[in-house]
């Protein structure tokens, strides 16, 4: 059963939830009969369907089953047990998902609270909790709560494992998204050069995930430099620009296949020679 359970969790990872869902179906009743319907495998088997069902879009029926679900488990497991806070989570996603931010947001702050009391501020439970309430607040436009708590997970994370552990990599991407949107490209181009040199320790210069980050750097590298020459600072702009192109002969050095890097490469150097022109066009007015 479990190995039945994992393969459907996997076509749902792959985007195959309408697979996945009769083999959902199936495990839960067999789980059912055997076991009842309120063994903490079962309910576990509810939440994986609920899950599934949420994929393909159902996220009414979703949210019943999720709701009838953490019911029994407040009853059997208890409010504060590991599995129901993370049952809690499925149904704050689902019902995010329906626009419903207040209430999710609500929801979310009971789950962190719990969490604090039972685990502590520092468990990674709680942490990745926090993150989900930051991400959260951006979609609700509650941009200083947001960067705080983003700020405050990623000193956390340092604080308790080094400045050098694979799960401040998604934390450090969050508030380099963050930047990004609220227009704030230095800070951007600072924590995405964090993430990359993390990322680079962590999985290898020519990982698939280092040679994307590299691509995002570069990007991130051409926004900045696009801001600053829109404000007449064009110097400062074809700084921005070669550093992004630097990244991106890099990045062509580092996996030629990869067609991003020439991408970049052409595109920051039409960028910097756009600039170099608007900077003589300045000259003679300036002297």
């Amino acid at each position: 059963l479990t190995c039945l359970s994992n393969f459907a969790i996997t076509l749902v990872e792959l985007g195959r939830p309408v697979e996945g869902e009769p083999l959902h179906q199936e495990v839960l009743a067999i789980r059912t009969r055997i076991k009842g319907a309120a063994d903490p495998d079962t309910l576990d088997s509810v939440m994986n369907l609920a899950h599934c069902i949420a994929a393909q879009g159902r996220l009414a029926e979703a949210e019943k089953l999720h709701r009838q679900a953490i019911e029994t488990r407040r009853r059997v497991q208890g409010a504060e047990h590991d599995r129901t806070l993370l049952h809690m989570l499925e149904l704050i996603n689902v019902i995010q998902d329906q626009k419903r931010l207040d209430e999710a947001e609500r929801l979310l702050r009971d789950v962190i609270a719990t969490r604090q009391r039972v685990s502590g501020a520092q468990d990674p439970a709680t942490l990745n909790a926090s993150e989900n309430l930051a991400l959260l607040l951006f979609q609700q436009q509650q941009f200083e709560e947001c960067e705080a708590t983003l700020r405050q997970v990623l000193m956390t994370r340092q604080k308790m494992q080094g400045i050098a552990h694979p799960d401040q990599l998604p934390t450090l991407e969050n508030l380099t998204i963050f930047l990004v949107k609220r227009k704030r490209y230095a800070e951007a181009e600072s924590t995405c050069r964090q993430r990359l040199a993390l990322q680079q320790k962590v999985l290898g210069a020519q990982h698939a995930q280092t040679l994307t980050q590299m691509a995002g750097l570069a990007e991130v590298c051409g926004m900045h430099g696009d801001a600053l020459r829109s404000s007449g600072e064009f110097a400062e702009a074809a700084q921005a620009y070669r550093r992004g192109l630097a990244v991106a002969i890099e990045l062509e050095k580092l996996a030629p296949d990869d067609r991003r890097g020439g991408r970049l490469r052409q595109m920051l150097k039409s960028s910097l020679d756009k600039d170099s022109g608007e900077k003589r066009k300045q000259k003679p007015g300036s002297s």
